[in-house]
C-alpha cells in the first residue's frame, strides 16, 4: 500500500496500477528525496511547476501536489496506468496527466521547476526522457533521475549531476545547470 506521507492530502492511500505495470517508488526513498530538494535545494514546494515523466504510479507528482505544487504535469503512455493516475488525482484543476510518449516531443503550457524521471527499468529510455524534458525547464530546475546502478547516464550538455544517492539497486541523481550556462 502507499501512502501520501505530507501535506494537504496526507496519509491518503493511492490506487496502484498492477505491479507488471509499475514500479513505485518506496516511502523511505520518496522521503529522501522530497528531503533533499527541501534543505538542499530549498524547494518550498507553493508556486512550483513539476514533471513527473514516466509517472507510473504517479507518488512522486501526487506528493508534490500535495505539499502544494502550483501544477503537476504526469506523463505516462500506458492507457491504464492514465486511468489510475486520473483517478489519484481525483480531478484536481492542479493535476494533468499527458497521456503520450516521454521519449518523443510532448507540449506542456508551463515550464518546470522540478522534474522527476523514472523510466522503467531494463529499456533504455532515460537518456531520451530527460532530453525530451529538457524542452519544458527553467534555468533554476531540478531534476531527480532514478536509473538501475548498473545502467549508464549521459548528463545533457549544460547540465550536471549536483548530488547523488544509491539504494540497493537503484540510483538516484539530482541534476542542474552546470554553473556559467
Amino acid at each position: 500500500m502507499l501512502r501520501i506521507m505530507r501535506g494537504r492530502h496526507r496519509a491518503r492511500r493511492l490506487l496502484l496500477p498492477p505491479r507488471e505495470l509499475v514500479r513505485p517508488m518506496g516511502q523511505r526513498m520518496r522521503e529522501a528525496v522530497f528531503n533533499i530538494l527541501e534543505h538542499r535545494y530549498g524547494c518550498a514546494w507553493e508556486g512550483q511547476v513539476v514533471l513527473d515523466v514516466f509517472a507510473g504510479s504517479g507518488s512522486l507528482g501526487l506528493e508534490a501536489l500535495s505539499r502544494g505544487a502550483d501544477h503537476v504535469y504526469f506523463i505516462e503512455q500506458h492507457p491504464r496506468i492514465c486511468q489510475f493516475l486520473q483517478k489519484n488525482s481525483a480531478g484536481d484543476p492542479h493535476a494533468t496527466v499527458v497521456r503520450t510518449n516521454a521519449v518523443q516531443p510532448y507540449t506542456l503550457d508551463r515550464q518546470a521547476d522540478v522534474v522527476f524521471v523514472d523510466p522503467p527499468f531494463g529499456e533504455n529510455l532515460l537518456d531520451a526522457g530527460v532530453g525530451c524534458a529538457l524542452v519544458h525547464v527553467k534555468p533554476t530546475t531540478v531534476f531527480v533521475v532514478q536509473k538501475e546502478v548498473d545502467a549508464t547516464f549521459v548528463c545533457p550538455e549544460a547540465w550536471c549531476v549536483d548530488a547523488s544517492r544509491t539504494y540497493t539497486y537503484k540510483h538516484l541523481l539530482f541534476l542542474r545547470r552546470a554553473s556559467g550556462t
